[in-house]
């Protein structure tokens, strides 16, 4: 008599990757970009969500459904300055309404990365992969290996300075994880560029040893005209936005989108992080916020609580 074998189908535990924002949210992208006159060839879909694109599944933590375009600044319909480069349409201007109306709808930040910036040239943010969507049409996609390859160039550009050398600890991270799996997958552009990154990152940490005077008083960049005082919310998370009162003096290591909320309640900004052309910066030149930026170790030597005096035309903090 036959011995029957009862076999368990075991379910596959592998669930299929979703991008962080849809192929629908990049129709509508495009069809924003066309409202304006912006055609494909200027401008790339950039980060991790052009890597997700390539068979790099990475997400960004911090905020995943932000939405990173690489753009010719020449191409935009309003005007952008000479060091600027995040595109943000002036307000009250029908772009602005436009902008304003796709994230609304799409919950989906967007974050417009104009170039050229100093000695950069358009046709080194150019890409020749592009990405079909199902409607038929088509965009350009920054690959891994040229991020990497324009990371690098960034890094080593004199023009760019402070605001970029502060990103080598997250952008480390992210290209250690893509050089292990491209290891694994065997592409040698991706490893080539990595390796390349790695080199100019130990050749930079050995001349940058530059710390900050924490004798009682901070020192970064100013924006704003004023000496003001107040009372310190150091903010390090989504967490811990809940607590944040009006009028307190914000604190954090850095700040993006979902940041602006608080930064509007803010009496002045103060980062670890940052320079002129960051994204806090950016933003307080455009809603007119008070703001120190990139004092290295401001979340390290603040508390929660701490009362400052803080100098936003010499860029100096002093606890009082």
């Amino acid at each position: 008599m036959k011995r029957i074998v009862k076999r368990r189908t075991i379910k596959s535990r592998v669930k299929k990757f979703k991008y962080s924002v849809p192929d629908e949210v990049l129709e509508r992208l495009v069809d924003l970009l066309h409202l304006w006159g912006i055609r494909e060839k200027d401008w790339a879909l950039a980060t991790h969500f052009a890597f997700q694109r390539c068979g790099y599944y990475m997400v960004d933590k911090r905020n995943p459904r932000e939405i990173d375009v690489i753009i010719n600044k020449f191409v935009l319909p309003w005007r952008t300055e000479k060091l600027e480069w995040t595109g943000i349409p002036p307000r009250g201007s029908r772009f602005k309404r436009d902008f304003i109306n796709f994230q609304n709808t799409t919950r989906c930040p967007l974050h417009l990365i104009t170039f050229p910036l100093g000695p950069w040239k358009i046709r080194q943010i150019t890409s020749p992969h592009r990405y079909h969507l199902p409607s038929g049409k088509s965009i350009m996609i920054h690959p891994p290996y040229l991020a990497v390859r324009a990371r690098t160039q960034m890094l080593v550009d004199k023009v760019m300075r402070e605001d970029f050398h502060n990103r080598i600890q997250r952008w480390s991270a992210e290209h250690r994880w893509l050089y292990d799996k491209a290891r694994l997958r065997n592409d040698q552009p991706l490893i080539k560029s990595c390796k390349a990154y790695f080199g100019i990152v130990a050749t930079l940490m050995k001349k940058n040893i530059d710390t900050n005077d924490t004798n009682g008083e901070l020192r970064g960049v100013g924006m704003g005209m004023g000496i003001i005082s107040g009372t310190v919310r150091v903010v390090r998370n989504k967490k811990q936005f809940y607590a944040f009162k009006n009028r307190e003096i914000l604190v954090a290591e850095d700040t993006n989108p979902i940041y602006l909320p608080l930064m509007k309640k803010a009496r002045v900004v103060i980062t670890d992080r940052g320079g002129v052309t960051s994204h806090a910066a950016t933003l307080a030149r455009e809603f007119g916020i008070p703001a120190v930026i990139g004092t290295k170790v401001a979340t390290k030597v603040l508390k929660t609580g701490d009362r400052v005096e803080v100098n936003t035309k010499t860029g100096t903090v002093k606890k009082l």
